[in-house]
């Protein structure tokens, strides 16, 4: 069997989610067992037939692949236009007057309802942790909660807008700005901007320059975090608030790129999907 087609087999989602729900092993440790694959019962057309099924589905994949690139060029314009605009703001080259974090937006943090009530997870309101930020926004979260666990608990509803910073380990300042009012666990940071100072988006790609240096003053020896007291010290260059809105509109109307090419990414992965289904099924070549 050729190799690649033989490949492209097993990158089939059905034949992964076969894979997956035949794993063996304790949690953590799973994993696919050699009998398996010696048993999985793969479709052998010609030499022939399977190298133009290559062919066709390289030509897809290599489609997939310039649209992650595109995608990742898009990130990295933002990234050249916000230095373009205001300087490396580690070094603080265009000497913008300095803040603390504390001065510039208002600073709390969420709360875990108690899980010995199950039902408080059964609710309305969307609930992150630190895990689910990704640096921009965030939209529906893993676990969603009731009323009755925001009363009950030191959790709270922060209305969109809010940036949500994780503290501690791994997911130490990942940030979320909140699209629609939610609430967050207490590993999550909540920062709302005084909006006459910092503009939420510019704070957002402003943070992700700076996050190395942020990071660097984290505390703790196995388990290296950050809290809001550190935070809150934290001093950054703050440009006029004119400046900083003209950058967040070029932010808003690229974002706006990003979501057809989003729609875009999505229609070449079903097209990639439907075509080795075909090839898999004797309908792509004959």
């Amino acid at each position: 069997m050729h190799i690649t087609s033989f490949f492209f087999y097993l990158i089939q989602k059905r034949i992964r989610e076969h894979a997956a729900m035949n794993m063996t092993g304790s949690a953590g440790q799973k994993r696919v067992p050699a009998t398996f694959l010696k048993n999985l019962l793969v479709p052998l057309p010609p030499l022939e037939t399977q190298q133009k099924i290559v062919s066709i589905l390289e030509k897809a994949e290599e489609t997939r692949k310039l649209r992650a690139q595109a995608d990742e060029l898009t990130q990295k314009l933002l990234q050249s236009v916000f230095l373009e605009m205001f300087g490396d703001p580690v070094k603080n080259s265009r000497e913008w007057k300095l803040h603390k974090l504390g001065e510039i937006g208002n600073w709390t943090s969420g709360g875990t309802p108690s899980r010995s009530m199950p039902e408080y997870f059964h609710g309305e309101i969307p609930w992150f942790t630190a895990g689910e930020l990704n640096d921009s926004y965030v939209y529906g979260s893993k676990e969603k909660i009731t009323k009755e666990a925001l009363n009950s608990s030191s959790a709270k509803l922060f209305p969109a807008g809010t940036m949500l910073i994780g503290m501690y380990d791994t997911a130490a300042f990942k940030m979320g700005i909140l699209k629609n009012p939610a609430s967050s666990n207490q590993a999550c940071a909540a920062f709302s901007p005084k909006v006459e100072v910092i503009n939420t988006l510019f704070a957002l790609y402003l943070f992700k320059e700076m996050k190395d240096s942020f990071l660097s003053q984290r505390r703790g020896i196995r388990q290296k975090n950050l809290s809001q007291s550190i935070i809150k010290k934290f001093e950054v260059p703050v440009p006029p608030i004119e400046l900083q809105k003209q950058f967040a509109d070029m932010v808003q109307k690229i974002d706006q790129i990003k979501e057809s090419q989003k729609q875009s990414s999505l229609e070449t992965n079903n097209l990639f999907d439907a075509l080795m289904q075909k090839a898999f099924t004797g309908k792509l070549v004959s």
